[in-house]
C-alpha cells in the first residue's frame, strides 16, 4: 500500500473487449472462457490476469450475453446475474452490432493469417527435411561399390532353332448353333466355320513372323489335327436338328477348307508335318456298334492327304490307336483327342492329371507334354516334370454347354514354341473370334423372346419361322 491508496487497474483496451466479446461467443464454462482468454492475451502480448468471476462480471456489464445452444446461458438469467451484480443491459445500437461483427472478423482474419504462418513454416522445414534426406541417400548409392555380377555373354551369332505346333481340333464342321436359343451366347455354321478358319491361318502367320528373327529360325510346323474335326449325324439323340450340312460334305467340303489352310501356312515354312488323331464325333453310331477305325475323322484326313499329295514339303500321318505318341528334339509328345478322360463339374483337371499318370506309367516313358482336347475349355496343367495342353474348340459355346453347363468359352485354338533344349517355351491361343455382347432390345429384353399374336404365333429369327396352322 502507497500513501496515496491503492492503484486503479488500468482501464480495458479495445482490443482486450474483442477478444472477451469473442471468447463469450464460443461459450463453455466460465473456467474455459478464462483459461481461452488468457492465452489470447499473451498471444495478443499482455500481462494481465483475470479471474473467471472477473470476466464475467465484466461481460455482463458490457451486455455481453452467451447464446441459447450447447448449455450457454439464456438472456434471462444474463440479465438476472448482471443485475445482481450491479449492472444493467443496455440494448446495442445498430452501430455497436456493427462495430462488434467487424471486430470478430477481424479476429478470425488475425486467428488464419497466423495458422497459415504456421502451415508454410511447417512446409518449409518438411521440404527441407526432404531434400536433405534425399542428399543423403543419393550420396550413398554412390559410394556403395557396383554389384559382383557375372556378365551375360554375347548372342550366339548361329540362329537358335525352333519348332512351331499348331493345335486344330472340335472344329466340328457341319454343327449348328442358333443364337436365339441359346440366349445370343453363342452362334456356329459351316460358314462360321470357314470365317474362323481363315482368320486362324491370318493370325498364325502373323505370329510365326512376329517370332521369327534373325537369331530365331523357325522352319518347321506341325499341325495336329486332334479329332472332332466332323460333327457327325447320330452321337447323341436329336443330333439330327443340330446340324446343317451332312455328315459326308463334312468330310469332303470341310476337309478341303483343312487342306487349303494347310497349303497357305507350308508356304510360310521349309517343312509341315501333319500328324492326325481321330475324336468321337466322327463314328459311325453309337459308341461301341461300329469298328473303332470306321471314323469319319479318318476319312477326312485321307481326304487331306490326297489333296496335299502335291505339296512337297508337307507331309500327312494319321494315328491307327486313339493316341499318338511322337518325338520332336528328343522331346516325348502325346497327343490325343481327350475323350478318354471325364471332367468333374465342367472342371477337367483331376481327370486329366489321372490320365496323364496313367499313360506314363502304361507307357513306361517320360511324356514331356501332352496335347488334348475335347473339353472345349483352353487351359494347361503341370504333372510332375510333364505339362498337359488342353485346346479349345470352333464353336466356343454349344446348345450343350450353354443350357446344360452354363459354359460358354470364345473360340479359341492355340500355336507353341517348342524349343530343343527348352522344351515347350511359348503358348499362343487364338481366339477366332469376337465374344458375343448382349444388348436390350426397345422391350428391355437381353434374350431373344417372341410375342404370340392371334391367328398365328411368329419366332422372330432369320434363320427359322414357325407359322401356327390358319
Amino acid at each position: 500500500m502507497s500513501g496515496r491508496g491503492e492503484e486503479k487497474p488500468p482501464p480495458w483496451s479495445e482490443e482486450e473487449i474483442a477478444i472477451l466479446r469473442s471468447e463469450a461467443r464460443d461459450g463453455g464454462p466460465w473456467e474455459e472462457i478464462a483459461a481461452r482468454y488468457r492465452v489470447r492475451l499473451r498471444d495478443a502480448g499482455y500481462r494481465r490476469v483475470f479471474t473467471p468471476e472477473a470476466l464475467r462480471v465484466k461481460a455482463f456489464k458490457l451486455g455481453i450475453a452467451k447464446g441459447y445452444r450447447s448449455g450457454r446461458l439464456s438472456d434471462g438469467e444474463v440479465e438476472r446475474q448482471v443485475r445482481a451484480a450491479g449492472g444493467h443491459l443496455a440494448k446495442k445500437s445498430p452501430e455497436d452490432e456493427a462495430a462488434d461483427f467487424r471486430i470478430a472478423a477481424l479476429e478470425e482474419i488475425r486467428v488464419l493469417k497466423k495458422e497459415n504462418q504456421r502451415l508454410s513454416r511447417d512446409t518449409e522445414r518438411l521440404r527441407i527435411v526432404r531434400e536433405e534426406f534425399l542428399d543423403a541417400v543419393k550420396a550413398t548409392v554412390i559410394a556403395l561399390p557396383p554389384p559382383d555380377m557375372e556378365r551375360l555373354p554375347n548372342p550366339s551369332k548361329t540362329a537358335d532353332e525352333e519348332t512351331a505346333l499348331l493345335h486344330v481340333s472340335d472344329a466340328q464342321i457341319g454343327a449348328f448353333v442358333d443364337p436365339s436359343l441359346v440366349g445370343n451366347l453363342s452362334e456356329y455354321s459351316y460358314p462360321i466355320f470357314v470365317r474362323r478358319l481363315r482368320h486362324m491361318v491370318e493370325r498364325t502367320v502373323a505370329i510365326l513372323r512376329h517370332q521369327r528373327t534373325p537369331r530365331r529360325k523357325i522352319d518347321d510346323l506341325v499341325v495336329l489335327l486332334g479329332g472332332d474335326m466332323v460333327e457327325g449325324e447320330a452321337i447323341f439323340p436329336g443330333q439330327a436338328f443340330q446340324i446343317d450340312t451332312p455328315l459326308f460334305t463334312q468330310a469332303l467340303s470341310g476337309g478341303r477348307y483343312v487342306a487349303q489352310a494347310i497349303r497357305d501356312l507350308a508356304a510360310q515354312v521349309k517343312r509341315v508335318k501333319v500328324v492326325c488323331v481321330r475324336g468321337n464325333h466322327g463314328r459311325s453310331g453309337k459308341k461301341g456298334d461300329h469298328h473303332v477305325v470306321s471314323n469319319w475323322d479318318d476319312v477326312m484326313y485321307h481326304f487331306i492327304a490326297e489333296w496335299l499329295r502335291d505339296c512337297k514339303n508337307v507331309e500327312v500321318w494319321v494315328s491307327l490307336s486313339p493316341f499318338c505318341l511322337l518325338n520332336i528334339y528328343e522331346w516325348n509328345f502325346l497327343a490325343s483327342h481327350g475323350d478318354e478322360f471325364k471332367g468333374w463339374s465342367s472342371i477337367p483337371a483331376y481327370g486329366m492329371r489321372r490320365a496323364f499318370l496313367g499313360y506314363v506309367s502304361m507307357t513306361r516313358m517320360r511324356i514331356d507334354a501332352w496335347f488334348t482336347a475335347h473339353h472345349h475349355q483352353p487351359t494347361s496343367l503341370t504333372v510332375g516334370w510333364g505339362r498337359a495342353y488342353m485346346n479349345g474348340s470352333f464353336p466356343g459355346g454349344s446348345e450343350l454347354s450353354i443350357t446344360r453347363m452354363q459354359d460358354s468359352g470364345p473360340p479359341t485354338q492355340k500355336l507353341y514354341f517348342i524349343h530343343r533344349r527348352r522344351k515347350v517355351t511359348s503358348e499362343w491361343p487364338i481366339e477366332l473370334d469376337d465374344l458375343p455382347m448382349l444388348r436390350a432390345d426397345g422391350e428391355g429384353f437381353f434374350t431373344p423372346v417372341t410375342r404370340p399374336r392371334s391367328g398365328k404365333a411368329v419366332w422372330d429369327d432369320e434363320a427359322a419361322q414357325l407359322v401356327a396352322p390358319a
